[in-house]
């Protein structure tokens, strides 16, 4: 019986902190998107500095 009552507390506890990953997991996330535009913004500034057409095409084709 007491052990039941401990599992039944430690499957709350991983649950609240499943809860918490999943919160962590939804900002890193949004994160991870607004890096990747900001890379893709870096990238086109790096195509325009250089000069590069053909690079320029190549990106235009493939985004």
């Amino acid at each position: 019986m007491e052990l039941g009552k401990v599992f039944m507390e430690l499957g709350k506890v991983f649950m609240e902190l499943g809860k918490v990953f999943m919160e962590l997991g939804k900002v890193f996330m949004e994160l991870g998107k607004v890096f990747m535009e900001l890379g893709k913004v870096f990238m086109e500034l790096g195509i325009l500095a250089n000069g590069d057409v053909r690079t320029a095409r190549m990106m235009n084709l493939m985004g």
